[in-house]
């Protein structure tokens, strides 16, 4: 225990460049000093622990700390090159800053933390989790550089997770996801690039999001993993890149993307409970991707727009697609599959040719143009249209 002073743990004190204690504490008003390798199996800090570079014999060093457990008590500061920890925790008005933070179990984070390099490698069972109960400034793990989660990091309640890079034209603050990140109802996550492996997963969201929340940020999303946004809940990307393998499901009717440029391409695209509009002349529909559109989502094409075998859907029970154009072509490789949903458009949009034998004129309203109504109902209907039939056509299951 370092009770009342300072405590030097170092190369140039030591002549060795580690140092092996089964215990340690740091009270209030006394600091631990590291300019060599300090190993611990449970290290609680009141004071200070920092890796002021000292001198003994013309020998400098820089810190780094080994350690089972490591608990950063409330009012305590650490500042150290690198952190190897198991279970880590940083309780409310507390600070830390790291060059390396590895945390290999679990942790918590109520308090600010900040590394120029984070990799979490907990496991399925244990987490690290940023939140406090929200009456002070928020819980913050701040990464300057990059930033890999291969286990689970859940930002929660008034909790904050930024990977924000560096203007030095090389740190690109990259947010690797192996493992699964949660943002919860009232966290917060911006980072400038985020890629997921495969595998890997980002969830937007829980049943507690209120309207309309804005809970992540990426000014670039790329990669193979999932991406799940939740009802009311809102994604603010810039741009895309690779995104082939890529599944986002949109959970609800207030699940939103917003995008300032491109789009996805070669990914699965989830609507379950979600209406989506498709709005114009000349555009791509949802582009070369899989959707599904599942119970509760209706897909609709207004203003010209037109429903295009670019893409591969399927309609399941409960889903709808409302499309008085469609236009399928041989150069696309996709399709429409009914499989329980319904498809709302026009027999002359399926069909070659309808026929009804009689008619009265009628004026319509809208445009003022005389038009011929079939009062005897429709006698028949020629065959499906040859666009609609071939491989990549109209199927239904």
């Amino acid at each position: 225990s370092v009770n009342d002073g300072d405590m030097y743990v170092g190369a140039a004190v030591t002549g060795e460049k580690s140092n092996n204690v089964s215990s340690l504490i740091i009270d209030s008003g006394s600091a631990l000093h590291l300019a060599g390798a300090l190993s611990v199996g449970v290290l609680q800090n009141h004071g200070t622990v920092d890796a002021s570079v000292f001198g003994q014999n013309g020998q400098t060093g820089s810190g780094s700390l080994i350690a089972d457990f490591v608990n950063n008590i409330i009012g305590g500061s650490m500042r150290v090159d690198n952190l190897q920890v198991g279970n880590f925790t940083a309780e409310e008005d507390s600070s830390a800053s790291f060059r390396d933070l590895l945390i290999t179990k679990a942790g918590s984070i109520k308090g600010n933390v900040d590394a120029t390099r984070l990799t979490l490698n907990t496991t399925e069972q244990q987490k690290v989790e940023i939140s406090n109960n929200g009456s002070g400034d928020p819980a913050s793990l701040e990464v300057r550089e990059s930033a890999a989660v291969n286990g689970v990091l859940q930002v929660g309640n008034n909790g904050s997770f930024k990977v924000i890079g560096q203007q030095d034209g090389v740190s690109d603050g990259t947010l690797s996801i192996a493992g699964t990140v949660q943002v919860d109802s009232n966290g917060s996550l911006f980072a400038e690039t985020i890629s997921l492996a495969e595998g890997g997963e980002l969830v937007l969201g829980n049943e507690a999001t209120p309207d309309a929340t804005r809970l992540a940020e990426a000014q670039v999303l790329a990669g193979k993993g999932t991406v799940t946004i939740n009802d009311n809940t809102t994604f603010v990307v810039g741009s895309v890149g690779d995104t082939h393998g890529m599944t986002l499901n949109f959970n609800g009717a207030n699940a939103d993307l917003e995008m300032s440029s491109g789009f996805y391409e070669g990914s699965t695209i989830n609507l379950n409970g979600k209406s989506w509009e498709l709005k114009g002349e000349g555009g791509d529909g949802f582009g070369v991707n899989t959707v599904n559109v599942n119970n509760g989502s209706t897909v609709s094409y207004t203003d010209n727009a037109v429903l295009k075998n670019n893409t591969t859907i399927t309609l399941n029970a409960g889903g709808k697609i409302e499309a008085n154009n469609i236009a399928f072509e041989d150069r696309y490789t996709g399709g429409l599959t009914l499989a329980g949903g319904t498809l709302s458009t026009t027999l002359d949009q399926i069909f070659s040719e309808v026929n009804a034998d009689k008619y009265i004129e009628g004026t319509n309203v809208e445009t003022g143009e005389i038009e011929k109504i079939p009062v005897s109902g429709i006698q028949s209907v020629g065959a499906v249209k040859n666009e609609l039939t071939g491989a990549n056509g109209n199927k239904n299951e």
